[in-house]
């Protein structure tokens, strides 16, 4: 387990992920995809695809995610990053991306992708509820059920989330927004340098 991931994050990268050789949804040409995380049957799914220009048809061929022992459709979300492309509906509709725009998908609407331009689109997919509860993925990360992280906040402004105390887990030290013996001291400032970090 990384580092980072034990401290409370993770990062993911187009330019660290292995991207594996794809025929997506019946579609006839390849795209490369990486399975960032998978947290299981029914939990947060997360891949980074690579889709290269010149492919006439749809790279992503159209879809649903339904979990066929309960029938259930799950929604789907696609974040367009670099490239351009046009995402196709069941209904007819078709709709432009470029990089920044989001798209998500509701439980059973069908959906197919093409790139449109010259540069290979790269998309981040988001599953916010992972369908196929009839066999596990062929590997699920090892994320807790519950996470306990180091520095705990212990009170917040109730509208903005905002944290106001906090506590190292580890070795007990505080830290306030009214003061924690470091003059002007944000919370990831002395959580990086108090005690036992």
């Amino acid at each position: 387990m990384d580092q980072n991931y034990r401290r409370g994050w993770q990062s993911y990268s187009f330019e660290r992920a292995t991207m594996d050789e794809v025929k997506a949804h019946g579609a006839q040409s390849a795209i490369r995809a990486s399975a960032a995380f998978n947290r299981g049957p029914g939990k947060l799914q997360m891949s980074l695809l690579e889709i290269p220009s010149g492919v006439k048809e749809d790279s992503i061929g159209l879809h649903i995610h339904r979990d066929y022992p309960t029938g259930r459709d799950v929604e789907e979300i696609y974040i367009l990053v670099e490239g351009e492309g046009v995402m196709t509906f069941t209904n007819g509709d078709e709709t432009s991306m470029r990089p920044g725009d989001i798209i998500t998908t509701y439980p059973g609407t069908g959906h197919a992708f093409r790139v449109v331009g010259e540069h290979t689109a790269r998309v981040i997919v988001v599953v916010p509820e992972a369908f196929r509860s009839d066999r596990p993925p062929a590997s699920i990360d090892d994320f807790p059920t519950e996470f306990v992280p180091q520095i705990r906040i212990v009170s917040c402004y109730p509208t903005s989330m905002t944290p106001v105390e906090a506590e190292c887990r580890a070795c007990g030290a505080t830290w306030s927004v009214h003061g924690c013996g470091v003059v002007d001291a944000g919370l990831p400032e002395w959580a990086a340098h108090h005690e036992c970090s």
